[in-house]
This record gives C-alpha cells, sequence and structure tokens, in this order.
C-alpha cells in the first residue's frame, strides 16, 4: 500500500508540470510545438496575455504558452543556440507566437474601419502568418530578461483612388532608420558592437524597382483591392497549380495580382520594372544591397511553387508575365 501511495503522491506532482489549458491543448492538436518547454532557456512573455496592447484588453485568456509550426520552431531554436554560443548570458524573449484566429477577430473588430488595420491582417482573408504558427516576434533579452532598446517610427496608408492602398518605401527606409537610431540610442551599445539584424513585415505587398533599383511606383501594400478583375482571372486560369503547387489562393494586395494588374493598367510602368519583392525585403535591399526573400514571404506572393520550393514558371507562363524579375 506504500508504493502505491508513493505512485500516485509523484503523479499529483507531475502533473501540473505538464498540464494544458484548453487553448493550447487545440493548438497541439494542430500539430504546433511548444517551443518553451523543447528549450526551457526560452523567455516565454506574450504580450497578450495582459492588457498593455493596442486593444487594451487580455486576449490571451488561456494562452500562456508559445506554439509554433515544427519547421518554424526549428528555426528559432537553432537561433537560440547560437545566441547562448556567443552570449551565454542572453536569450531569445518572445512577445507572439502562434495566434488563434479567434483573438486575430477581435484585433481586427478594433481596427476595422481605422487606418490602423494596416497592422492586423484580416482574418477573413485567411489571417496572417501567426494565424499558422509561422510567425514569432521576439527581441534578445540579458541576463535580467530586459531588453537593450526599443526605437518606433508610424507612417501613412495612401489611398488615392477608392479601393487602393499604397505607401512610399523610401517612407519606410526614412522611418527604419530613425526608429534603428533610436533603439541604439536607448541601449547604449554602439552599433559596431551589433552582431545581427533581424526582419519582419506587414504582410504581402509589391514594391517595384526599376533598373537603377528605383521605386517605380508606390509600394500596393496588402489592403488594396484593386486587383479584383485579376485575382478572378488567375482563380481561372491556375486553378490546378494552386491546388497542386502554390499551396494558396489569390487575394487582392498579393504581388502576383498586384503584378498582373500593373501589366493589364499601367503597360509604361510594367515595362520598367526589374525587380519586386515584399515590403520586408525592400528594407532589407536597402540595408545590405541584396535582392532576396525567404520561403514564408516567397509563399505569399501566389508567385511560388511551395510544392518545388521555387518560382513557378508555369504561372508566369500562362499569365504571360516577367519571369526574370524575382528575387532569389
Amino acid at each position: 500500500m506504500k508504493s502505491v501511495f508513493i505512485f500516485i503522491s509523484l503523479l499529483i506532482m507531475l502533473c501540473p508540470a505538464f498540464s494544458q489549458s484548453r487553448m493550447e491543448h487545440y493548438l497541439d492538436s494542430l500539430g504546433l510545438v511548444n517551443v518553451g518547454r523543447m528549450d526551457p532557456t526560452l523567455k516565454i512573455d506574450l504580450m497578450y496575455t495582459r492588457a498593455d496592447n493596442f486593444t487594451g484588453k487580455v486576449l490571451y485568456e488561456d494562452l500562456q504558452e508559445a506554439y509554433l509550426h515544427p519547421e518554424a520552431a526549428k528555426a528559432l531554436l537553432q537561433a537560440q543556440k547560437r545566441l547562448k554560443e556567443l552570449y551565454p548570458g542572453y536569450s531569445l524573449i518572445i512577445y507572439d507566437a502562434a495566434r488563434p484566429m479567434s483573438v486575430q477577430q477581435k484585433m481586427w473588430n478594433v481596427v476595422k474601419g481605422t487606418s490602423q488595420n494596416i497592422y492586423v491582417s484580416n482574418p477573413a482573408r485567411g489571417g496572417g502568418l501567426h494565424n499558422y504558427g509561422l510567425a514569432v516576434d521576439v527581441s534578445i533579452a540579458d541576463e535580467k530578461g530586459n531588453t537593450k532598446g526599443i526605437g518606433q517610427v508610424g507612417y501613412e496608408v495612401l489611398t488615392p483612388a477608392v479601393g487602393y492602398a499604397e505607401q512610399d518605401p523610401k517612407t519606410w527606409w526614412d522611418a527604419a532608420v530613425q526608429a534603428i537610431g533610436e533603439a541604439l540610442k536607448k541601449s547604449g551599445v554602439a552599433a559596431k558592437d551589433i552582431a545581427g539584424i533581424s526582419f519582419s513585415g506587414q504582410m504581402h505587398g509589391m514594391v517595384a524597382l526599376d533598373e537603377e533599383k528605383n521605386p517605380v511606383c508606390p509600394a500596393i501594400i496588402h489592403l488594396d483591392g484593386r486587383s479584383l478583375e485579376e485575382k478572378k482571372l488567375i482563380t481561372e486560369t491556375a486553378e490546378d497549380l494552386m491546388r497542386e503547387e502554390l499551396h494558396n489562393q489569390p487575394s487582392t494586395g498579393m504581388v502576383i495580382c498586384s503584378f498582373l494588374w500593373m501589366k493589364r493598367n499601367c503597360p509604361h510602368e510594367y515595362d520598367r520594372i526589374r525587380y519586386v519583392m515584399s515590403p520586408k525585403d525592400y528594407i532589407r535591399f536597402r540595408l545590405t544591397g541584396e535582392i532576396c526573400t525567404d520561403y514564408s514571404d516567397a509563399s505569399a506572393t501566389l508567385a511560388f511553387s511551395v510544392k518545388k520550393r521555387t518560382w513557378c514558371r508555369e504561372l508566369f507562363a500562362r499569365l504571360d508575365v516577367k519571369e526574370d524579375v524575382w528575387p532569389r
């Protein structure tokens, strides 16, 4: 009887450590993984577990852990391992990871119909990468769990016509320069001591550059709705490719929709296009001089074969659009 009692006691002691909330159990059932359990050295501080966010409400009522798609988790753990090798006292700190679509809807309800809707993905259009565990908001924390410095600069969305949503890429660059300078000033860290820079973006959108790598036109961002006819045409032309290779559905504002709209409506500007890229990749280009992208942003263009992990030449041929303008 004594051994039975001890066994039961051990179960009682162990169960709380592995207990899951209802939401965490749901995310687990989707095939997402708990990165904090995979690497306990990661710091987890989900911003939406508190009311000090843009909605003024607690949005993660029963979610305290950070979940990600296994591939995203693998990359995050590699980054944490490398950081620990270089700076043992530092750690990645996670502010947001997989986000339930129900929470996405609450966020959208706050910004819908306002100029702030650029910052939230519309759940009716599939949401964003966070909703699939493919995006994570991280920073680097010191031994006390503090970040060194944060810089923030805002900018407006241009709406020159009904359904249009544009921004000037040069405005992004100016804001990035200002925000980086502000962060450095607050941190007290010298620019020469920065070991690396990572990038995240505002969802899909098209930046088109000419041969001299200057913008051909304002960036057409994800809120833009002008390419509705092009969206229908792509669906009719490439339904099999979307199912078998692209693994995505078209939406106005996606790069391929905006690119086709340019060809059909602004042929002079279209002819000048030498490079197309996402908003995030434009900032990376300005910092490094290199025009490239990653699989995540490439898949959001609807021009990338997720199956083959390369640009979909068959789609370009069917739509009769340029093949040599896409980033490596």
